[in-house]
């Protein structure tokens, strides 16, 4: 099992591979002053549910527990939670929902923030 925490969101875009395109990865301070990981990438290969399968396979491997999905009209929102570290949240839309995809095989995007 990988630490929680930086470690498992690297896991989690090398996993996803070439199925994405990391529009920007940034960290920075959040309202509470800790350090926070944004990231954006489209979905380019597969689709979004595949894209959201890779992404939860990875943080349950890394000691995050899944908790409850909500699907509304601006896309369908995870939180992930594990003893140690920060949770990880989770933001999948399909094309036309959310801001517009730079690249023109992108079908989708993630949006994930910890």
């Amino acid at each position: 099992m990988q630490p929680a925490g930086q470690d498992a969101v690297s896991a989690v875009v090398a996993a996803l591979g070439d199925k994405v395109k990391v529009r920007y990865d940034r960290v920075g301070k959040n309202a509470a002053g800790a350090d926070e990981r944004q990231m954006f990438m489209e979905v380019v290969s597969g689709t979004v549910a595949e894209a959201e399968a890779i992404v939860t396979a990875q943080l349950m491997a890394a000691g995050y527990k899944a908790g409850h999905r909500f699907e509304d009209g601006n896309g369908a929102r995870q939180l992930y939670r594990t003893r140690h570290g920060q949770p990880v949240r989770t933001l999948a839309r399909p094309k036309g929902v959310g801001p517009a995809l730079k690249d023109p095989k992108a079908i989708g995007s993630i949006y994930l923030k910890r």
